[in-house]
C-alpha cells in the first residue's frame, strides 16, 4: 500500500532546495512505496494569502491524489510530513 509524503516549505521557502534530499529519499528501499507531493504556496513576509486559504489549497490537493490513486487501485496509507 503506498504512502503519501507531502513537502511544504516555511514562509518564503519552496520546494526545489529540496530536490538532492527527494532524490535521494525516492531512491532508498524503504521510501519506495511513497508518493511525493509539493505544495509550493508561494507566501511570502507581506503576503496577502490567508492562513485558511492556503490550507483548504493544500487539503485539496492531498485529497485528490487521495483520490487519484484510489481510481488507479493503488490506495494510500494517508501520511503527511510539513518540512520547513
Amino acid at each position: 500500500m503506498k504512502q503519501l509524503l507531502v513537502c511544504v516549505p516555511g514562509l518564503t521557502g519552496s520546494t526545489t532546495s529540496w530536490n538532492p534530499l527527494l532524490d535521494r529519499l525516492q531512491a532508498e528501499e524503504a521510501f519506495k512505496d511513497f508518493e511525493i507531493i509539493r505544495f509550493d504556496h508561494g507566501s511570502r513576509w507581506f503576503s496577502t494569502a490567508f492562513a485558511s486559504t492556503l490550507s483548504n489549497e493544500l487539503m485539496a490537493m492531498v485529497n485528490g491524489e487521495w483520490e487519484r490513486q484510489k481510481t488507479h487501485r493503488h490506495p494510500l496509507r494517508r501520511y503527511l510530513l510539513h518540512c520547513a
